[in-house]
């Protein structure tokens, strides 16, 4: 037992390892390249603001463009790394945002439904079932193609049951659910640390749905 859980810690630290290398290397394609960018156009604004100010004045547009385009990819990975609404609104209105968020950024269909009587969550088990959720969402916009997903929260005796099913172009799950396939070792790890259960089904042609099932005391 003492060898499984230090096997598992590890394999956590490993992922969570991965996901800094993923955030560092969209820092990098997106937002240090379009800051890199902008100070080459600064540069040459400085020299055209007396030879051709028509044409500073368009390159200082475009530069205004760029940046509103890096803010809100910076606001987009700081919100990824600390859900603020989390802390004041609770798992529920979180999602109700990331799912308007979403929606805005994709031509896509997400609901959310909720049954049992909702109780409250320690801020870390909100935040990790949050991160479950939204990587399921994102895995489905991402490489499921699908016209709809559908989030459920079930608030049980005991326990507290989160799923996510989409109806897109799903995958062989046997093929796909391993370790290799980082978006659902990563689900899964967080599961076992919050001591549920975590399960997908997948057919091609029939969507996929991710639920997880966590006890509450």
């Amino acid at each position: 037992m003492e060898k499984m859980e230090q096997n598992i810690g590890l394999k956590f630290l490993e992922d969570q390892e991965i996901e800094r290398q993923r955030i560092a290397r969209e820092l990098h394609d997106s937002t240090v390249q379009n800051l890199t960018m902008l100070i080459h156009k600064a540069e040459l604004c400085f020299k055209l603001i007396e030879k051709d100010p028509v044409q500073a004045q368009l390159e200082i547009r475009t530069m205004s463009e760029a940046l509103r385009s890096s803010i809100n990819e910076m606001r987009d990975i700081i919100y990824n790394l600390r859900p603020m609404a989390l802390d004041d609104l609770g798992l529920q209105e979180a999602l109700e945002r990331y799912i308007a968020q979403t929606m805005l950024q994709h031509e896509i269909t997400l609901k959310l439904s909720t049954s049992g009587k909702q109780f409250e969550l320690l801020p870390i088990v909100n935040t990790t079932l949050f991160r479950i959720i939204t990587e399921a969402c994102n895995n489905a916009v991402k490489h499921g193609n699908p016209k709809e997903i559908h989030i459920s929260l079930v608030y049980g005796d005991g326990f507290l049951e989160c799923s996510v099913e989409d109806d897109g172009i799903g995958f062989e799950v046997k093929e796909n659910a391993g370790i290799k396939n980082f978006g659902l070792s990563i689900m899964k790890e967080r599961t076992h640390l919050l001591k549920g259960e975590f399960l997908v089904w997948s057919e091609i042609g029939r969507g996929t749905k991710v639920q997880v099932k966590i006890p509450v005391l």
